[in-house]
C-alpha cells in the first residue's frame, strides 16, 4: 500500500481509523480532544509504568455499533462497575490502561505525521456499567455510552492518583458539570393574581441538557426545558383548577455546555423507534444569562410575557405551516405549499383547455390566480408577524448578554434510527473542520448548518457543544517526553516507509519509461510510413536503435529520462543512488570500449544529421524554385554520404535516393536553363548554371550503374541543345568547344568545394529542431506542379540486408 496515503496534509488534523462501526466513538474522541482542559487532564496525568506496546494493533473489541439507537429520551446516569464479571483489581488496571491508551492516542493526534491513527487500544480497555467490554451491536443509546466513557476515564484518573483528589481527576466536574434548581409549583390561571405556590424545590448537578426539538430552535427548546407543565402530578397540593408547573433555574453553567437533541421517538403504529429529522436551528453564539437563578426576579415577569408571545407565535406558525404544507383529502404529498398547488392547477387547466373550445376557462384561471395571490400575501403576512413576535421575545432578554458561549462542535448523524453514519464538525482557529473517521477536511461554515439543521435529507445534528470563549487558551499543549519520543519514532518510520516507497516507485517508473521508450523507437523505425510525423526518426536514440546498438541506445535514453523520473536533485540521496546503481549499473555506466563506441556513434550521427538537414533544405529550395542551392545541397549531401557509405549502411541510415533526387532536379534545372537562354536574365546565372550542370553530369556519370542511362542520355541531349542555343545567341564559341570545355570542367571540379559543413555534437539539438520544423512545414506542401517527386527519403542498406518498408516522409496534395 502506498504510504503517501497515510501522510497527513500540512495544516490538517489527524483522523481516526474506523475499526468496525466505530464512527460515533471516533466523533466523541475528536470532540473531547478539542477541549483544552480535557486534553490537558489526559496528557498530564502521571501514570504508573504499564505494559509496553509496540504498536496499536487492531484487536477484537466491543463498542456501540453505528446502527445503535440515536439518543435516549431521558438522562441516564452510569452505574458503578459490577464486581461479578471481573476482579476489582482488573477493573482498576483496565481503567488506568484506558487513560494510558487515551493519553497515547491524544499524543498521536497532536503530533503524528499520519493522516489517521488507530484507536483500537482505547476501545479495548473501555468497560460497560457491568465491568464487561461494551458489546458491538447492543441497542445502547449514545447518551449512555457517553456517560460510561467519561465515567471510566474519570475512574482511571482517580486510580492513577491512588484515589486522591487532584486537579486532573476532578477536572471533568470543572469542565462539564453545572448546577440547577428544580421547582415544582402550583399555578391557578383563573385566579385574579395567578399566584404561584412552590410545592417542592431541589438542587442537582447536570452534565448535559436533553432538549425536545419540536419548537424548531435552540432557545425555544430551552424555554420548554426550563418551564413545563406537569400533567401526571398527583401530590397532595394539587387542587381543582390549579396547574402543576416545573421551573428550572440554572445556578451555575459549566465551561463546556452540551445539548443532546432528541432525534429519536417511538412510533406506536410500527412499534419501533424512528428518526426525527425536523429542522432545528441553533446560533453560532449563545447567551445563557436569561436562564440563571441569579436573575430570577427580573426574569419571572419576562417569562410570563414571553409565554403570551409564544402562544401568539404558535398560533400564527400553525396557520403558516398549513399554508406551506397544504394537506387535503385525496392528496398524497404533504410537502407542497398551497401556492404551488394553485399554480399547478392553473397550468393543468390551461394545458387541457387549449384547442378544445372549453368555455369559461379564463374565469377559472383568473379565480385560481386570485387565490394564489391571496395565499402568497397571507404567507408573507404570517412570516412578517412571526418575525415581529420573535424580535419582541429577543428584546425581552436583550440585556442578559454577559455569559457568552460559542459553538465549537456539532455531532451529526446521517441515516435512520437504527443505522447510519456519524461525524463531527469542530471549529478551529482556521475555520470549521469535518472529522469523519480517517477523513478530515476543511469545510465552509454554511455546510455545517446545511448538514446539521435537518429538515431535508437524513442528516441532522444530535449533539451541540458550546464553550466559553475565555476557556480556549487556558491550557497549553504539553506532551510527555516519553510519548513524544514514541510518536516521533513512528513519524521517522513513516518517513522511512515513504522514502523506500519513493525509491522503489522511481526505479519502477524509470524501468517502465526506459522499456516504453525503447519500444517506441522500434515502432518509429519499423512503422515510419504509418506515422506521418516521423521527426522522432531523426533523433540520436532512433539512430542508435536502427544501427542495432541497443546497449548504447539504452544508455542514451536512460540518461535522458533520469531527471524526469528523479527530479532536479537526481540521485543525491545515497540510498536511492545505491539501490538504483545496483539495478541499472550496466545501463548508466559505460566501460571504456562502450565510451569509445558512443563517441564514434555521435560523430557518425552528426554526419547523418548534416546529410538529412541538407536534403531537407534542398526539398525546401525546390518548393521555392531555388535550383542553384538545391543542387549544391544535394551534391554536398551526396559527397559526404558517399565518403561514409559503409558506416551509414551499417547504421541503416544511408539515403540510396540522393542520386535520384539529383537526376530529378537536373530535369528541372534544364527546363529552367531553356527558359533563360536568349532572355535578358541569361547572363546573370549562365556561368553558374553551366558549372552546376557539369557537376550534376559528373555525379550522374560516376554513378551510371545506379541511375537509368536513358535518363542521362536524354538529359545530355537537352543540355547539348541548350548549349547550342547559347552559342548561337552569344557567338562566344562553337558547340564542340563548349562541350570540350564542359568536359575539361568535369575533370577540374573538386567535390571539397561543395562539401557540407558538418554539424558538431553541441549544435546537434538545434539542427535537429530545425530539421523537424522543416520536415513538418514541407508536409503541408504539394510538389506536383514542380514535376518533382514527393518529398520522401528512403534509407536503406545498398546490400538490401536491412531494408525499411515504405517512405519515411511523404507529402500528399492538400
Amino acid at each position: 500500500e502506498n504510504p503517501h496515503t497515510h501522510l497527513r496534509k500540512e495544516g490538517m488534523a489527524v483522523g481516526l481509523k474506523n475499526i468496525g462501526n466505530t464512527c460515533y466513538f471516533n466523533s466523541l474522541l475528536q470532540t473531547y480532544r478539542a477541549i483544552p482542559a480535557f486534553r490537558h487532564a489526559i496528557l498530564q496525568c502521571p501514570l504508573p509504568p504499564g505494559e509496553k506496546r509496540a504498536s496499536a494493533t487492531p484487536v477484537p473489541i466491543a463498542l456501540p455499533a453505528d446502527h445503535n439507537q440515536l439518543a435516549a429520551a431521558n438522562p441516564v446516569v452510569a452505574q458503578p462497575i459490577a464486581k461479578g464479571s471481573i476482579d476489582e483489581n482488573d477493573v482498576k488496571r483496565t481503567a488506568v490502561e484506558l487513560v494510558r491508551q487515551l493519553q497515547r492516542l491524544f499524543a498521536q493526534m497532536e503530533i503524528s505525521d499520519r493522516r489517521f491513527v488507530d484507536p483500537s487500544l482505547v476501545m479495548q480497555n473501555l468497560l460497560d456499567s457491568s465491568g464487561d467490554p461494551v458489546q458491538v451491536g447492543n441497542q445502547q443509546d449514545v447518551s449512555e455510552f457517553n456517560h460510561i466513557f467519561l465515567q471510566r476515564v474519570e475512574e482511571g484518573l482517580n486510580f492513577a492518583s491512588n484515589g486522591q483528589a487532584t486537579e486532573n481527576n476532578t477536572i471533568f466536574k470543572g469542565i462539564f458539570e453545572g448546577k440547577m434548581l428544580q421547582e415544582v409549583l402550583t399555578k391557578d390561571d383563573k385566579a385574579a393574581d395567578s399566584k404561584e405556590n412552590v410545592i417542592s424545590s431541589s438542587s442537582c448537578e447536570f452534565h448535559e441538557l436533553i432538549l425536545d426539538i419540536s419548537r424548531g430552535d435552540l432557545h425555544g427548546a430551552l424555554e420548554d426545558y426550563v418551564e413545563a407543565q406537569v400533567d401526571d402530578y398527583h401530590g397532595e397540593s394539587s387542587q381543582g383548577n390549579q396547574k402543576i408547573v416545573k421551573n428550572v433555574w440554572i445556578e451555575k453553567f459549566p465551561p463546556v455546555l452540551t445539548f443532546q437533541l432528541q432525534r429519536v421517538s417511538y412510533d406506536k403504529d410500527i412499534q419501533a423507534p424512528v428518526k426525527v429529522n425536523d429542522r432545528f436551528t441553533f446560533p453560532n453564539e449563545l447567551f445563557m444569562d436569561r436562564y440563571l437563578l441569579a436573575h430570577k426576579m427580573k426574569l419571572m415577569p419576562r417569562r410570563v410575557r414571553r409565554n403570551d408571545l409564544r402562544q401568539s407565535f404558535d398560533h400564527l406558525n400553525q396557520k403558516l405551516q398549513h399554508v406551506l404544507h397544504f394537506t387535503s383529502e385525496g392528496l398524497e404529498r404533504k410537502d407542497v405549499s398551497a401556492d404551488e398547488y394553485l399554480r399547478g392547477a392553473m397550468a393543468f387547466v390551461k394545458e387541457r383547455s387549449e384547442g378544445r373550445g372549453l368555455g369559461k376557462v379564463d374565469v377559472v384561471v383568473d379565480m385560481l390566480n386570485s387565490l394564489a395571490t391571496q395565499v402568497r400575501q397571507e404567507t408573507q403576512q404570517l412570516q412578517s408577524q412571526l418575525r415581529d413576535i420573535q424580535k419582541q421575545i429577543d428584546l425581552l432578554f436583550a440585556e442578559f448578554n454577559s455569559d457568552r458561549y460559542s459553538l465549537f462542535a456539532v455531532l451529526v448523524h446521517d441515516g435512520l434510527a437504527g443505522s447510519g453514519h456519524y461525524w463531527v464538525y469542530i471549529k478551529r482557529q482556521e475555520g470549521w473542520m469535518k472529522y469523519s473517521d480517517a477523513e478530515v477536511t476543511s469545510v465552509e461554515e454554511k455546510e455545517v448548518w446545511e448538514m446539521s439543521e435537518g429538515g431535508q435529507k437524513n442528516a441532522s445534528a444530535y449533539c451541540l457543544m458550546y464553550r466559553r470563549d475565555k476557556e480556549d487558551d487556558m491550557f497549553a499543549i504539553h506532551i510527555p517526553e516519553l510519548l513524544r519520543s514514541e510518536v516521533e519514532e513512528d513519524n521517522r518510520r513513516l518517513k522511512e516507509e515513504i522514502g523506500n516507497w519513493d525509491r522503489r516507485s522511481a526505479i519502477m517508473k524509470f524501468e517502465t519509461s526506459l522499456n516504453d521508450k525503447m519500444q517506441e523507437l522500434k515502432d518509429i523505425n519499423r512503422d515510419a510510413l504509418k506515422d506521418r510525423d516521423t521527426t522522432s526518426w531523426y533523433s540520436f536514440e532512433a539512430f542508435l536503435e536502427r544501427g542495432q546498438k541497443p546497449d548504447l541506445c539504452k544508455h542514451v535514453v536512460g540518461v535522458h529520462i533520469l531527471p524526469q523520473v528523479f527530479g532536479p536533485k537526481g540521485l543525491e540521496d545515497n540510498e536511492t543512488r545505491t539501490m538504483f546503481e545496483s539495478k541499472f549499473q550496466s545501463i548508466l555506466a559505460l566501460n571504456p570500449t562502450d565510451l569509445t563506441d558512443l563517441g564514434s556513434a555521435r560523430q557518425l550521427y552528426c554526419a547523418f544529421l548534416s546529410i538529412a538537414s541538407a536534403i531537407s533544405e534542398a526539398d525546401k529550395c525546390i518548393s521555392m524554385l531555388d535550383m542553384d542551392n538545391c543542387l549544391l545541397l544535394l551534391c554536398g549531401a551526396y559527397e559526404l554520404q558517399h565518403s561514409l557509405e559503409l558506416e551509414l549502411e551499417q547504421a541503416a541510415s544511408f539515403d540510396a535516393e540522393v542520386l535520384d533526387r539529383i537526376a530529378a532536379v537536373q530535369m528541372l534545372f534544364l527546363r529552367r536553363l531553356e527558359e533563360l537562354v536568349g532572355s535578358p536574365e541569361q547572363s546573370q546565372s549562365q556561368s553558374c548554371l553551366f558549372l552546376l550542370l557539369a557537376l550534376t553530369f559528373k555525379v550522374l556519370h560516376f554513378n551510371a550503374g545506379d541511375v537509368k542511362w536513358q535518363g542521362i542520355n536524354d538529359s545530355w541531349v537537352r543540355w547539348k541543345g541548350c548549349a547550342t542555343r547559347v552559342q548561337e545567341s552569344t557567338g562566344a564559341m562553337d558547340i564542340d568547344s563548349l562541350l570540350r570545355g564542359a568536359a575539361d570542367g568535369w575533370k577540374d571540379v573538386a567535390f571539397p568545394e561543395y562539401r557540407l559543413s558538418r554539424v558538431s555534437w553541441d549544435e546537434a539539438p538545434n539542427v535537429l529542431q530545425s530539421l523537424r520544423e522543416t520536415r513538418r512545414s514541407l508536409c503541408q506542401l504539394s510538389n506536383d506542379r514542380l514535376e518533382y517527386p514527393p518529398v520522401s527519403v528512403l534509407y536503406r542498406s545498398s546490400s538490401r540486408s536491412r531494408q525499411l518498408d515504405g517512405d519515411l516522409m511523404e507529402v500528399e496534395p492538400p
